[in-house]
């Protein structure tokens, strides 16, 4: 930069080279006067941009800073050494300024653009009265404004982007960390989370618990099937993914939704009908996921999963179902046991006597009297709800197809 400034000191200081210059100083001077007119063309421009016409800044601040721009661009092309510092100045503000009213970076090249094009086309107006080989002389002077500009115009965007991002995130972890540890958020807590996420709060939310190693692969499949953003959060080694939804059904994915997790150890909860829920589904989700075999993958809910879920609460509380029938069993002989808990099994899978003194090779009245020897030893009566729910509790295999998830496979 300063070998230019000393090309066009010398330049002014020659014979040629002063005439040059004071036709230059005097167009823009005249410029100058006319700056309105330039941020007239520019505000012309701009509001076709949609990114412009939508955002919060006002058309005032708009006109404000663009003359305030062409000033500054003016001057430093008057006197390069003297206007350097003010042209990054404003450049490096208009960069910050921008990131932060969420302008995109293609929005904010496209505008600068606008700019210079305008002053060049200005200076190139027969009425400044410059000729050729000023314009020439003096193009270079241009172009170093231009890369003056852009690049702090670009740097500090960047930066201030970057930095809102970082802020962003560290928000978005403390909003999430209120969500789901320590103690239940108040109302006002809520109102908090849901603005600072941008999420409406009582929007109905989608959970699913996963291995926290499979967070960032999950949300990246989610996020290809879901119209809303997803977000992430880390439990221990688990993790949970929500995100808004559309959806009615109350504790099954969609489809697609399915499809693109089917490859994980996923457990779903019920929907989260508001922000409020979405701790309690957490929970769900989480026990779900805890239920379900290191060695299956699938999407599974609390209703695939309710035996097992169960079963395991009854156990460790110590009151182990099957421990329980099957010492009321010790009563009868070991061949007269295994008898009697393998019809009831099978009964208890199919629901019929038909069907399961087909699969045993005997009469139905002979399934009648083991079902009825199970209840006198047992004091559990498989055909009443109460009865066969506790029977399969004890004694149907957890991991049978009947409560497999959907989308799932043994690894």
């Amino acid at each position: 930069m300063l070998d230019l400034y000393t090309v066009l000191s010398h330049n002014r200081d020659s014979g040629g080279g002063q005439v040059s210059e004071r036709a230059w100083q005097e167009a823009l001077k005249q410029l100058m006067a006319d700056v309105d007119d330039l941020v007239d063309q520019f505000v012309q421009l701009i509001v076709t941009d949609t990114a412009y016409a939508q955002s919060t800044i006002p058309m005032a601040e708009l006109r404000a800073v663009d003359r305030e721009g062409f000033e500054v661009l003016i001057g430093f092309l008057r006197d390069p050494e003297a206007h350097a510092a003010a042209l990054e100045q404003f450049a490096s503000a208009l960069g910050t300024r921008r990131a932060h009213g969420g302008i995109p970076v293609g929005s904010l090249v496209a505008a600068i653009r606008h700019d210079f094009n305008i002053l060049w086309l200005a200076l190139r107006d027969p009425k400044y009265g410059l000729p050729a080989e000023v314009l020439v002389q003096h193009g270079q002077l241009v172009w170093e404004a231009v890369e003056i500009y852009s690049m702090h115009v670009h740097t500090h965007y960047s930066d201030a982007r970057l930095a809102a991002e970082v802020s962003n995130r560290e928000v978005s972890f403390q909003r999430l960390a209120a969500l789901f540890d320590g103690n239940p958020p108040t109302h006002a807590d809520y109102a908090r989370i849901a603005r600072d996420l941008r999420l409406s709060e009582g929007s109905n939310f989608q959970l699913v618990a996963i291995d926290r190693d499979q967070l960032f692969l999950a949300k990246q499949a989610v996020s290809r099937c879901v119209a809303s953003k997803t977000f992430g959060f880390e439990i221990a080694h688990q993790a949970v993914l929500f995100w808004a939804t559309d959806a009615r059904a109350e504790d099954a994915l969609p489809g697609e939704e399915t499809a693109a997790l089917s490859v994980f150890r996923v457990g779903v909860a019920p929907l989260a009908r508001g922000l409020a829920e979405l701790r309690k589904a957490s929970m769900t989700a989480r026990e779900v996921l805890t239920d379900i075999p290191v060695d299956v993958s699938g999407v599974y809910t609390p209703l695939d999963r309710w035996r097992t879920l169960a079963h395991h609460r009854l156990a460790s509380s110590g009151c182990d179902p099957r421990s329980i029938v099957m010492r009321r069993l010790e009563r009868a002989t070991p061949l007269e046991r295994d008898r009697i808990v393998n019809t009831a099994r099978i009964y208890l899978e199919t629901g019929s006597l038909l069907e399961t003194a087909k699969q045993e090779y005997c009469h139905r009245n002979t399934v009648i009297n083991r079902i009825e020897t199970f209840a006198l030893l047992t004091s559990i009566d498989l055909r009443q709800p109460q009865g066969a729910a506790l029977g399969l509790l004890a004694l149907v295999d957890t991991e049978s197809p009947a409560v497999s998830g959907r989308g799932g496979s043994h690894a």
